[in-house]
């Protein structure tokens, strides 16, 4: 009876840092009984190449998280950026408009009977210091605009490199998904 009764034990050392180089055995305890007596088998197996495969395994896992993560937690903030930029165009725009209906209707208008209270209360300099306005008005919607097409141009650039690592994230984790439209214009990104 007491032969039917083996037991299997199994003892594991795993120390909290996996060397390459170092060497990691499983013991494997077997109990067994040979002529009424009962002896052990000890089996000792190298698992150095297990522990550091899973250990290089969880470190990608890891990686491929943080990488997802980050990626999503900028994207956020990011489509919020390129939102503003088509805000800031469009004050943009209308900026320019609003100047172009002043030069139009206050300093090059001769017409004196012309219903704008601007215009009526004319006083001596009005069309030099209009004039003056007008310009540094014109300067600092181009300066804008300047600033804008750079915000842009890099918010895209961001963008891009962000889906990189999106794409990078659900390649190592096999949820990839070929996606074939165009992202930004390689021609705005080079000027």
């Amino acid at each position: 009876e007491q032969s039917n009764m083996l037991e299997f034990w199994q003892v594991s050392c795993t120390p909290g840092e996996i060397e390459s180089n170092a060497r990691y055995i499983r013991f494997n305890i077997k109990p067994y009984f040979m002529d009424g007596e009962r002896k052990l088998l000890i089996q000792m197996v190298d698992v150095s190449k297990s522990l550091l495969y899973d250990k290089m395994s969880a470190e990608t896992e890891f990686l491929s998280l943080i990488n997802a993560t980050v990626s999503h937690e900028m994207k956020n903030p990011l489509n919020s950026i390129l939102n503003q930029n088509l805000n800031l165009e469009t004050i943009i725009e209308d900026t320019k408009a609003a100047l172009d209906e002043f030069r139009t209707k206050v300093v090059t208008c001769n017409d004196f009977n012309d219903s704008l209270s601007l215009i009526e209360d004319r006083r001596p300099g009005f069309e030099e210091i209009a004039s003056k306005f007008a310009d540094r008005i014109k300067k600092i919607g181009k300066e804008l605009s300047l600033c804008s097409k750079i915000q842009r141009s890099s918010s895209k650039f961001l963008h891009h490199q962000i889906n990189c690592m999106m794409d990078y994230a659900s390649i190592t984790s096999g949820t990839f998904k070929h996606n074939t439209k165009q992202i930004f214009d390689v021609k705005e990104a080079l000027q």
